[in-house]
């Protein structure tokens, strides 16, 4: 069985960047594939940016299914939860998507569940020793001392802060317009949790398992970038809760993500991960063949 997955196709982000969503939906609906995923950030603020874009999709013949990303749930005002729970769920049923958040699928012999994950800073570089308030307030110090806005970060009574530390000069935008009314740690707890009930629900009903996520679930696959502001990025990527649940799970073959917008093939124990790759500016996808497991890319190209 073929299986196409892409991520992050944020086809809301600028006008060129359509083009090739479209071409790439193009590509997809001409497919045989049997399934096709999307893990993942697919628009923003405006969810009639969601639906555009998941209309493209509207011929494809195959499975559809979805996960949510971090922009898909970004508001300006109100709660992200009813973006999460409601509009996003009502948006995949217009469109034929199985909303993988909602509950396990089985196609021929492979079940696919779903979270979009989300981070409880496990993957934060600890040797850079930033104190724990930067990660809940997703700001590194060096923003923190620039913006007045933020200052309350750095100024006394707290200790001095290295230099290292101060080179951190980015700031995490779901601190802006992601509002779960929870903290991070509970809401990926909350989200780990009901993956762990979905694949208890259908580990008996198929003889393989491909968990899709939009977070990283796996620390193998952070970025490999050495600057602290990159470094302290990696705290906002995903869980080491969510890689410890499918390497739990004897039937988990594939775990299929985007988010950190970087191609690449990990192992986690006997879990192969598959990050889509696809970046701002950049689309493209992911073919997987679940007879032999192998993955292989393919990157639009507009005529």
């Amino acid at each position: 069985m073929r299986v196409i997955a892409t991520a992050d196709l944020h086809y809301d982000w600028r006008e060129e960047i359509q083009p090739q969503v479209e071409t790439l939906a193009r590509e997809v609906c001409a497919s045989d594939a049997a399934a096709f995923i999307v893990a993942g950030d697919t628009a923003g603020f405006d969810h009639s940016d969601l639906d555009a874009c998941l209309s493209l999709f509207d011929a494809f013949g195959g499975r559809k299914m979805l996960v949510a990303g971090n922009h898909d749930i970004w508001v300006r005002d109100g709660s992200s939860m009813p973006v999460l729970r409601e509009v996003i769920p009502a948006a995949c049923a217009r469109h034929g998507f199985d909303y993988l958040e909602d509950g396990p699928q089985v196609v021929g012999d492979v079940a696919f569940v779903g979270t979009m994950g989300w981070y409880d800073y496990s993957f934060r570089p600890t040797d850079l020793d930033v104190p724990m308030r930067f990660y809940e307030h997703k700001t590194g110090p060096g923003y923190a001392r620039a913006k007045s806005d933020w200052r309350f970060l750095i100024e006394p009574p707290y200790p001095a802060l290295t230099s290292d530390q101060l080179r951190i000069s980015t700031q995490w935008q779901d601190v802006r317009f992601v509002k779960l009314g929870v903290s991070d740690p509970e809401f990926a707890n909350l989200l780990a949790e009901q993956l762990r009930g979905h694949i208890a629900s259908i580990r008996d009903d198929a003889d393989h398992i491909v968990a899709v996520l939009h977070h990283l679930p796996f620390r193998e696959a952070l970025s490999s970038r050495t600057s602290p502001s990159w470094r302290f990025g990696n705290a906002f990527m995903g869980a080491e809760v969510f890689g410890e649940i499918l390497a739990a799970e004897p039937k988990v073959r594939l775990a299929v993500y985007g988010h950190s917008h970087t191609e690449g093939v990990v192992m986690h124990g006997p879990v192969t991960g598959v990050n889509c790759g696809s970046t701002y500016r950049h689309k493209q996808y992911a073919v997987i063949d679940t007879g032999n497991w192998s993955v292989t890319y393919r990157r639009v190209e507009v005529p």
